[in-house]
């Protein structure tokens, strides 16, 4: 493939490390909560040796197999600038090193969407709602009649979970083919697909309603029952609704009254997530023509709203108002938000300043009534499913398309046979103030001879209006799809996550020189990496949570099996306004041989120019009959650690064991060796390290340049410890 030399490349800024608790393999370990953010980390390097057994057989020159037979080690190595916080407590913890070494943990490398922006950029601003296809539910429907799921895509799973995101399960699916399928649903819960679905409530079209359809105005009639139920679910906290209620026996044409400038019926207040059913009883009777009432709602945050009477007559999904409103039947119920006539009106849209909506009510065609939609929720794909229409019981009448765009091609199809048939094939050449009008017969099978749902789907070169109407269960309502970026090729990236799982600590090297800040490398064997990329859910208005992110952990000792997931919050809510702590070399001080001696073989370590500091953790991986993967990493011990430090040289040690090599041995001298010190944050810190060994000892000198002695300490891990300051 040729290079493409304005391709967008990953680079540092884009990248943020995430830390699990211990153990890895559990829920609790990667939970948002028990996920830190690794601020000072300067880089991260992992690599994969996969050692392949080579299968040949005689009489051939191929290789018969050539697999992997153990699965091999990540290598996985974390840079950063020291702050002894959460990664050095892998290893250290309260006064020396941890009791038990032989835990695991994950790591999470959230890699942003935007290249060269910062990986803690804030995208809870990025509309997620109009590029998902989502239905809230307002109502159990457990009837097999009802709640019909149209996924016209192959391959298609369907989700259930809390309006938070969380508790994500799968309720269908995946579907080999394009599937229509009745599951039940419950009040409360959000139902989306990773692929676009539709959901309808058949015979309560009112319980399911299109998360596209979020507004802050909503208008509709009613003209018949006594009870009448609003339904409002908040999208975002501090959510306050004004509802108002007026009567008006006026007609059609002429409503007469103040809509949002009136006094309001009712006030709520909603938050995220928070549902509430109001009920208002006023009896209209049952002439929807002379006995009217009016509502509009006018909320100061984005809510989603449907409406519906005491036996589920006028069952309505509610389109937000817009000065551009679409409707299937001419000259019905129409106004504006402050309750006037609307500006322009055509038989099948309606145009206001101020926003508009328009209700049908009472077509001859069941006893439920429909609504408008506005121009800025149109959609270009459609998909409708139900349990069967009775043959001769719908005509072109019932089914309508309304288009605003000039040379609008509508194919309308129907899954039978294993196969999409086309059974339509429509041009529109609307305006947007003059749209064009058709309807249509869908195919029809006798109820008798139907095992599964029929399913359609419509694909339009443009936006368009979509409106059904079923005389058996009264369904008059919009019909909602969805548009090109909500198809999954065309998502908007959230960023990706680069997790590494069972991540064993084998080694910290911490480092300082002049000049310099204390820097620390943590090398880990892991035992997974995976690179995954899914997407967030807005649970408020500044809130983002990453939803069923797949944790890289294996169950080690059970089946070995990866079968966890976690909720991410968004990367920025990580991050922290607490001043960093570097350690800046300044601050750092380092002393040979303890309590008021810097004396050591040959010299006095009064002048150290830089320190490396090796914390080894040698492990044994323990592998199991019928297991691929090790069960465990043991650590061993004793476990040789090592500390370097050059210094430059003052004077030589002139007397005492110390100047004799042979007498210096003899004496097998232990060292203390102390590193304290404190960071720009003011944290101190303070180390000591108990019976060090001399290991080696070399010296430089040359024109120009200072006598500098390089000393090596080993000792054993466990006489690494916190001293009392």
């Amino acid at each position: 493939m040729a290079i493409n030399p304005d391709r967008q490349i990953i680079t540092y800024e884009n990248i943020a490390l995430l830390q699990s608790d211990a153990p890895a393999h559990s829920s609790a370990s990667n939970s948002g909560s028990n996920l830190s953010f690794l601020p000072l980390v300067q880089g991260i390097d992992f690599s994969v040796d996969i050692t392949r057994e080579n299968v040949g057989a005689l009489g051939s020159k191929t290789l018969i197999d050539s697999s992997n037979r153990n699965a091999p080690d990540i290598n996985f190595n974390v840079t950063t600038f020291e702050d002894f916080g959460s990664l050095f407590s892998s290893i250290v913890t309260g006064a020396g090193v941890r009791d038990n070494l032989n835990i695991d943990r994950n790591f999470y490398a959230y890699v942003g969407p935007e290249k060269g922006t910062d990986a803690k950029k804030d995208f809870s601003n990025r509309d997620i709602l109009t590029n998902e296809v989502k239905y809230y539910c307002f109502k159990n429907l457990s009837d097999s009649r009802q709640s019909w799921f149209a996924a016209p895509h192959s391959g298609t799973t369907i989700y259930k979970e809390n309006f938070d995101g969380s508790n994500s399960v799968v309720v269908g699916g995946p579907y080999e083919n394009p599937t229509a399928a009745h599951i039940d649903v419950e009040s409360g819960n959000i139902y989306y697909g990773d692929k676009p679905i539709h959901v309808f409530g058949n015979g309560a079209n009112q319980a399911l309603v299109p998360m596209s359809l979020s507004g802050k105005q909503f208008g509709s009639f009613f003209g018949r029952e006594p009870r009448h139920n609003i339904f409002m679910l908040g999208l975002e906290d501090d959510t306050t609704v004004d509802l108002h209620w007026e009567r008006s026996r006026v007609g059609s044409s002429s409503v007469g009254l103040s809509g949002i400038n009136s006094t309001p019926s009712g006030t709520f207040t909603l938050n995220a997530g928070e549902q509430l059913n109001h009920a208002i009883v006023d009896s209209l009777g049952s002439d929807h023509g002379s006995d009217q009432a009016v509502l509009t709602l006018n909320a100061n945050k984005n809510i989603l709203c449907a409406v519906d009477s005491n036996t589920s007559v006028d069952a309505q999904i509610m389109a937000p108002s817009e000065q551009h409103i679409y409707r299937r039947v001419p000259y019905q119920y129409e106004s504006n938000m402050i309750g006037e006539v609307p500006d322009s009106q055509s038989q099948y849209h309606v145009f206001d300043p101020s926003g508009a909506f328009a209700t049908d009510i009472g077509d001859g065609d069941g006893s439920s009534k429909a609504g408008h939609i506005g121009y800025s929720k149109l959609s270009k794909y459609f998909a409708f499913a139900g349990d069967g229409y009775a043959e001769g019981t719908l005509n072109e009448d019932d089914w309508k398309i309304v288009g605003p765009y000039s040379n609008t091609n509508v194919e309308i199809s129907y899954w039978s046979g294993d196969n999409w048939n086309l059974q339509h094939n429509i041009n529109l050449t609307g305006e947007k103030n003059n749209p064009h009008y058709t309807g249509f017969t869908p195919v029809q099978y006798p109820a008798n001879n139907l095992i599964d749902g029929l399913m359609y789907k419509i694909e339009a070169s443009n936006p368009i209006a979509f409106f059904v109407d079923d005389w058996n269960d009264g369904d008059e309502d919009i019909v909602v799809g969805w548009n090109d970026e909500s198809l999954p090729e065309n998502q908007p990236s959230f960023g990706q996550f680069l997790s590494f799982g069972n991540c064993f600590l084998n080694n910290v090297n911490i480092s300082q020189s002049i000049k310099g800040l204390m820097q620390s490398t943590y090398s880990f064997t892991a035992s997974n990496v995976q690179a995954e990329e899914t997407k967030p859910h807005k649970t408020s208005s500044n809130s983002l949570i990453y939803n069923n992110v797949s944790v890289p952990s294996l169950d080690l000792t059970g089946a070995q099996a990866q079968n966890l997931t976690t909720n991410i919050s968004g990367i920025s809510e990580y991050y922290s306004s607490n001043p960093v702590k570097i350690i800046p070399h300044y601050s750092t001080n380092v002393i040979i041989s303890g309590s008021g001696s810097v004396g050591n073989f040959l010299i006095q370590s009064d002048s150290i120019q830089e320190f490396n500091l090796d914390l080894l953790i040698q492990r044994k991986p323990i592998y199991s009959l019928g297991k691929k993967h090790p069960i465990k990493r043991k650590a061993l011990f004793p476990s040789l650690s090592t500390l370097n430090f050059s210094n430059r040289v003052s004077n030589f040690e002139l007397n005492g064991a110390r100047s004799n090599l042979k007498d210096f041995l003899n004496s097998d001298e232990d060292y203390s060796l102390f590193i304290s010190g404190k960071s720009n944050a003011g944290d101190d810190f303070n180390f000591k390290i108990k019976n060090a060994k001399l290991a080696s000892q070399n010296y430089d000198s040359s024109i120009q340049s200072d006598i500098v002695a390089d000393l090596a300490f080993t000792f054993e891990l466990n006489d690494f410890i916190k001293a009392q300051h």
